[in-house]
């Protein structure tokens, strides 16, 4: 399991993110039962029941969910019951927010004036469509959130250097593209949490760029947050 370290020290927030050593997260790339055991050994890690987890869907889109205990346990058996969104907020203490990457950008989002806390998907697709600066628009308008305050922390993901494309020869910035983002839309500098881990080129991680081009196994991680 990966933490970051910068949200360590946070006592509102609860997370991890998932290794190669805990096993695949996603039904897409393994049998049920060994994905449902993944997910369960997961959790218990954080010492978080099943019961109290909702899982993601991802759409590679621009959909915002908030979510309260009355959805516990969605997604956590079945992909098809998961709710269909690319960002997932709470403001209920012991309920735990998923989301599965491979490359991507697991961007968690802490507002502590609000006790609010989410989880977002930054695909190449939706950073296209500013898909960060639409969540900062929705935290100003439905919470009134206060953008000196907000903090982000970037879990794993592919950086620049691996993130070579047709279009983009010397590597797609998607790290950079999103900071650059939240800087334009008011957040703070200095309160988004930028890492060096690069999923592409450390094999702790799943990356689904480097699964495509040496065939090695396929496989989804899991960021976890968690108000307590």
């Amino acid at each position: 399991m990966y933490y970051i370290p910068q949200l360590l020290t946070n006592r509102y927030v609860r997370h991890g993110f998932s290794t190669v050593e805990d096993g695949n997260m996603a039904f897409s790339y393994g049998e049920k039962n060994t994905v449902i055991e993944n997910r369960k050994a997961f959790l218990q890690k954080l010492k978080i029941p099943k019961e109290r987890s909702i899982f993601l869907e991802l759409m590679h889109g621009t959909k915002i969910v908030e979510v309260n205990q009355t959805l516990a346990g969605t997604g956590f058996n079945t992909c098809e019951l998961a709710i269909k969104a690319d960002a997932i907020f709470t403001k209920e203490k012991d309920l735990a927010l998923i989301i599965l990457t491979g490359d991507c950008i697991p961007a968690i989002f802490f507002d502590g004036s609000n006790q609010l806390l989410g989880v977002v998907h930054l695909s190449r697709h939706n950073t296209q469509k500013a898909f960060v600066q639409i969540v900062v628009s929705y935290l100003k308008r439905e919470h009134k959130t206060h953008l000196q305050e907000l903090m982000v922390f970037f879990a794993p993901s592919i950086l620049k250097n691996s993130y070579i494309l047709p279009d983009h020869p010397e590597g797609f910035d998607l790290v950079g593209e999103n900071f650059d983002q939240l800087r334009l839309k008011g957040v703070k500098e200095e309160n988004i949490y930028i890492g060096n881990v690069d999923v592409a080129k450390d094999k702790e991680f799943f990356s689904h760029y480097r699964a495509v081009r040496d065939k090695s196994p396929e496989g989804r991680s899991a960021t976890i947050v968690m108000l307590v």
